[in-house]
């Protein structure tokens, strides 16, 4: 897994708990993130180094 499936996997799970209109489930953990978007961001390291830490079952 790749710090930007990582942060697509953030995401989805973000979403499904703070927004009513999106499920998790129903839309497959599937988003709209770009590669722009998270190579602006500042913590992308975090999603890099939890990408190696951990498995893809564990993500």
């Amino acid at each position: 897994m790749t710090a930007f499936d990582c942060y697509k996997t953030y995401l989805a799970f973000k979403n499904h708990f703070t927004k009513d209109n999106f499920d998790y489930f129903k839309y497959g953990g599937k988003t709209r993130a770009s590669t722009a978007s998270f190579n602006k961001r500042k913590d992308k390291y975090f999603f890099e180094k939890m990408s190696r830490q951990k498995k893809d079952g564990e993500i």
